[in-house]
């Protein structure tokens, strides 16, 4: 699983499952430099001195928009228990296939029924699944007098809705919601292609101009006050959050419906249904005076014909469902206590989820890491270093396992995230280059790859 989970800018890179960023050798900007526009996003406010640094902010608040929806949706939550199960399974088959010289049986038909059941079952996959799409076609044609072969359901597809929602986040941060001088304000203007979202291709902009058709004429955008722009990007986000409530396995009544793109079009078309009254108590309770956001999803609820999964019931069973992994395990994954802490402040109703920003991360202590050209930095706000330490720990196995994963099923070479995040002394030329068999990886004495492989997978080495 490579390029179908990873979202990418020339200069910022997500790999969904990964939390973390990886910054590209070619930015602009010294470590020094980083660090400050890093420690800028967290607090809110600009940090940027020239147009290349402008660049990489703008690919920055990209990015952490994607890591932020992989931590806090139910979408993430259920890409996260799937591939933690699967790695499992996967890792010890290929433990009976494999020889210290023969590592990796790309050609296993078990293997590759493996693979394709996670590509089919996964939420946000970047390749082609046709029984989504049909699912997607089907239910617009029934709600349309379109016929299905005469739909274009691409604005529906899990990657445009999660890159319509980085995209527009991206352009109400730098718009509106970052603090910055009048000398990066021009810097900016001067680079305005780059996020703003009116100016941007299809697949970041189709969703947001289809949605504020519903308010604003096509033909007077240019004249539209920048208020009016900054309201209707805020709640076509908070639309976006709502569809990526993708309920647990175990409240999966229809896969269909827990269909991100088809959530979404129920939301568009339950928006339209609103009578005037019932708009402004709509928008009154997204406003941060009198934050109401799941009474903004019950009105809508009311005007949404069929089945619909209310957010907050999801994220109440995502809470227990997280927590029943911790008790199955016997122990505090720091990975899953993250995403059950994101669940549990989503609960509280005192934090609108809908701005998946840096900000958002600083303020309720979610991690953020960036893998830079000198190693790793990261911000997580856990006061206990025991805990800090666990956290990477479950980090750096979590990277492991896709790495792994990565390597049987894709690219037959495993690239170890202790050596790209800069944290293994013992690593070898061999390491850097890429292990091709299990042979040359280090000894198991300070290789902790080699020793996991063989103690938790058993593996012949």
């Amino acid at each position: 699983m490579h390029e179908e989970f990873e979202s990418s800018s020339a200069l910022a890179t997500y790999r969904w499952g990964s939390l973390v960023i990886r910054i590209s050798q070619l930015q602009p900007a010294d470590d020094d430099s980083l660090l400050r526009i890093i420690t800028g996003l967290g607090g809110g406010f600009a940090t940027w001195r020239t147009p290349g640094e402008f660049r990489l902010t703008v690919a920055l608040i990209h990015e952490s928009v994607h890591l932020l929806q992989d931590l806090t949706t139910g979408v993430g939550h259920f890409d996260s228990v799937l591939r933690h199960n699967i790695n499992n399974d996967l890792l010890r088959r290929c433990a009976d296939l494999s020889t210290s010289q023969h590592l990796f049986p790309s050609n296993d038909p078990e293997l590759h029924r493996m693979r394709e059941n996670y590509l089919t079952r996964a939420r946000y996959v970047r390749t082609a699944v046709p029984h989504r799409e049909e699912a997607i076609r089907r239910h617009v044609a029934s709600n349309t007098d379109y016929s299905e072969e005469n739909i274009d359901i691409s604005p529906l597809l899990i990657e445009s809705v999660v890159e319509a929602e980085a995209a527009l986040a991206t352009y109400l941060a730098l718009s509106f919601e970052l603090k910055m001088s009048s000398e990066q304000r021009e810097i900016a203007i001067s680079e305005r292609a780059l996020f703003d979202i009116l100016e941007m291709p299809n697949v970041y902009r189709d969703l947001f101009i289809h949605f504020a058709d519903i308010f604003v004429d096509r033909a007077s955008w240019a004249n539209t006050a920048r208020a009016q722009i900054f309201a209707l990007g805020h709640v076509f986000l908070q639309l976006i959050d709502w569809a990526l409530a993708h309920p647990s396995p175990r409240l999966m009544f229809s896969a269909e419906l827990s269909e991100p793109g088809i959530r979404l079009r129920q939301l568009i078309t339950a928006v339209r249904a609103l009578s005037e009254e019932d708009t402004r108590r709509f928008i009154l309770a997204l406003s941060n005076s009198s934050l109401d956001v799941h009474g903004a999803e019950m009105l809508l609820k009311k005007h949404i014909d069929g089945f619909y999964m209310e957010s907050q019931f999801i994220y109440r069973d995502w809470e227990d469902a997280l927590r029943a992994i911790q008790e199955a395990t016997g122990k505090d994954n720091e990975i899953v206590e993250a995403r059950l802490h994101a669940t549990r402040w989503r609960l509280t109703g005192r934090r609108r989820f809908a701005l998946k920003l840096p900000m958002l991360a600083a303020e309720c202590g979610f991690p953020l890491h960036y893998l830079t050209p000198k190693g790793v930095r990261g911000f997580k706000l856990i006061p206990d270093h025991t805990r800090i330490r666990r956290f990477w720990q479950d980090w750096l196995n979590d990277n492991s396992d896709i790495a792994w994963s990565d390597c049987f099923l894709k690219t037959g070479v495993f690239r170890c995230p202790h050596v790209d995040f800069s944290v293994c002394s013992a690593a070898t030329a061999d390491c850097r280059k890429g292990i091709r068999s299990l042979h040359i990886l280090p000894d198991e004495s300070v290789c902790e790859q080699r020793r996991t492989l063989r103690q938790w997978f058993g593996f012949s080495l």
